[in-house]
């Protein structure tokens, strides 16, 4: 892969902005889908960027297991905070009595 960037971009700064291109379209994907909590170096980012490299060097099988994987973080991503949003709402329901004596 880093041979394959080299070739591509050349310089490491221009490697370095490629990198950074493909890091923000994950995170704008991601946004899209109502992820709001993301950090450059997630996991979730990494992937989307290795996605895009392979597809750039016509490695096709690499690139749609990536993009298939990247596709099912989100949705256990999005389905652990509707769990958690569901319990929390639960949680403010019940609520607590305490009696005084």
């Amino acid at each position: 892969m880093q041979k394959f960037l080299k070739q591509e971009y050349g310089e490491k700064e221009k490697i370095n902005n490629a990198l950074n291109i493909f890091i923000q379209e994950g995170k704008d994907i991601a946004q899209t889908m109502g992820i709001e909590d993301l950090t450059d170096d997630n996991v979730l980012l990494e992937l989307y960027a290795e996605y895009r490299i392979y597809s750039a060097m016509g490695n096709e099988k690499i690139a749609s297991f990536k993009l298939s994987s990247f596709n099912n973080l989100i949705k256990g991503i999005l389905e652990l905070e509707k769990r958690r949003s569901s319990e929390k709402k639960q949680a403010k329901k019940k609520g607590m009595l305490i009696f005084n004596e």
